[in-house]
């Protein structure tokens, strides 16, 4: 249903549905929680492209709905307060080779995505709440490092052609079947809506 959806995914009400459902089932909550820890740990590197877009949608639905979530307790040492659903499941997205960084990349880049189209409309504060500031934070450790375009002056021009300032949406760009990951990031880390954010003390 997301690539129904390439140019406007907020017009998709299944994630906040299916969030909902959840929030009023703990124990079905927990389960899919678990389920997704484990499989971020053991199995990330066998997902396709729809299985990331689908994942990193339900993680933007769940941030967006914090107000309302319960809190999880890791083990420690990884946090000794409890902490928001989607930052626990970016706890477990793993950066220690380079394979779980380049799924890391991949998941937090169409998070970022689907939250800056979900909160378009919206002020930049309202936006927050669309984008989950610990997967932001990865993308400013992990794209440095798996892209070197990405140190270049961001006003070059793109591997595609595309400048900056391209009519080409983020969200459009990674459901394009033609792009490959490297084009997505780097066309996420050179717009502008990418860049403001970290203007925000929080996505410092």
């Amino acid at each position: 249903q997301l690539l129904h959806h390439r140019y406007c995914p907020k017009q998709s009400f299944w994630g906040c549905r299916f969030v909902g459902v959840l929030l009023g089932n703990r124990q079905l909550l927990s389960s899919v929680i678990h389920r997704l820890w484990d499989l971020f740990h053991n199995q990330a590197a066998s997902l396709s492209a729809v299985h990331i877009l689908g994942l990193a949608a339900f993680m933007v639905h769940l941030h967006a709905s914090m107000a309302v979530s319960p809190l999880v307790q890791l083990l420690p040492p990884m946090q000794i307060q409890a902490v928001p659903l989607a930052d626990a499941l970016s706890a477990a997205v793993l950066c220690n080779t380079r394979t779980n960084m380049i799924f890391s990349v991949r998941l937090c880049v169409a998070a970022v995505c689907y939250g800056l189209c979900r909160g378009d409309s919206v002020s930049p504060q309202q936006q927050q709440d669309y984008i989950p500031n610990s997967l932001y934070k990865k993308l400013l450790y992990l794209i440095p490092r798996l892209c070197p375009e990405a140190r270049i002056n961001s006003d070059c021009v793109c591997p595609d052609g595309q400048q900056e300032n391209s009519p080409t949406t983020p969200w459009s760009s990674i459901t394009d079947d033609k792009n490959n990951w490297m084009k997505d990031v780097l066309h996420l880390w050179r717009h502008a809506a990418f860049q403001q954010l970290e203007q925000m003390p929080q996505y410092q």
